[in-house]
């Protein structure tokens, strides 16, 4: 039989699994083994709530914002924007953007915020929900997500609001972000191009008014499953002649290739070989087909 050492984490040859257990008696009488660590043997107490907790990374308080107070604009009209946010075992940083968000937006207009998850890894957000629900227009949409594209579209499909913004965990708003959206926009079907900090030519922050969503009844392109979906709904817009710009605004991207948020187990399902492979691929087709037009 082989196993791991608890000690150097080098493999160890035994006869069977009862000279496994008299090295590891050996080694508790020495004194070199300070608990027992095997999942089998372990008290239930060690999967229950309160170790959940203590070994949450919740446990700190949030950090909140304060916005600039502003008198409201002249002839506003008020508006419901939804906030769409797919995340994925990443609940204190979905917590801390939610925060940053809400706490930023204007009172002259009605928040939606749509936290849409994995079916697999809602758990982790329980503590996120618990806390929030029942402020900011908070929501949950949990499904069987194949990737970052179905969670986000998924989400998209509940949105009540005027105006749709798919964020992510790494994207900083601003005070007052929501008028300033506003005023940027003529019209009422139109997709925003505004400025992430990293790049002017993809729209990595998607906004769209519900009637430019309506058209086509997803925010990006379904068979994609990341890389490239903010490419084809670039391009697709000029296409449609809806594409405006507003390259003053700047909602900040923390992406880990300029030092944000950092890589991850998130971020190799989606930002790989194969998924840029696959949307690149895709891109090509639908681009030399009109993206269908």
């Amino acid at each position: 039989m082989r196993y791991v050492s608890r000690l150097t984490g080098e493999p160890i040859k035994f006869k069977n699994r009862e000279a496994y257990n008299d090295h590891l008696k050996e080694l508790r009488d020495k004194g070199l083994l300070k608990r027992e660590r095997s999942r089998k043997t372990r008290p239930d107490t060690a999967r229950d709530d309160e170790w959940k907790e203590a070994h949450s990374p919740l446990t700190a308080p949030a950090t909140r914002f304060s916005r600039e107070e502003v008198p409201e604009p002249k002839g506003h009209v008020r508006q419901k924007i939804t906030l769409i946010h797919p995340s994925r075992s990443r609940p204190s940083a979905a917590r801390q953007c939610i925060y940053m968000w809400a706490d930023y937006m204007s009172p002259y207009n009605e928040l939606e915020y749509i936290l849409s998850l994995d079916v697999k890894d809602a758990d982790k957000y329980r503590k996120v929900f618990i806390e929030l629900m029942g402020q900011m227009g908070m929501r949950a949409c949990i499904g069987a997500n194949r990737n970052v594209v179905d969670a986000m579209n998924r989400a998209a499909n509940l949105a009540t609001g005027d105006i749709l913004i798919y964020v992510s965990d790494d994207f900083e708003s601003f005070s007052n972000w929501d008028l300033a959206l506003q005023e940027a926009v003529t019209g009422d079907d139109w997709f925003l191009m505004v400025d992430d900090g990293i790049q002017k030519n993809v729209a990595t922050l998607l906004i769209v008014s519900r009637k430019y969503y309506r058209r086509f009844g997803y925010l990006y392109y379904p068979e994609y499953k990341s890389m490239w979906g903010d490419n084809d709904a670039t391009e697709v817009a000029k296409c449609l002649g809806k594409y405006q710009e507003a390259f003053h605004l700047l909602f900040k991207h923390n992406h880990h290739s300029i030092g944000g948020i950092g890589a991850d187990g998130t971020t190799a399902r989606h930002e790989n070989s194969e998924t840029w492979s696959h949307g690149e691929n895709l891109f090509r087709e639908r681009e030399a087909r009109g993206f269908d037009i």
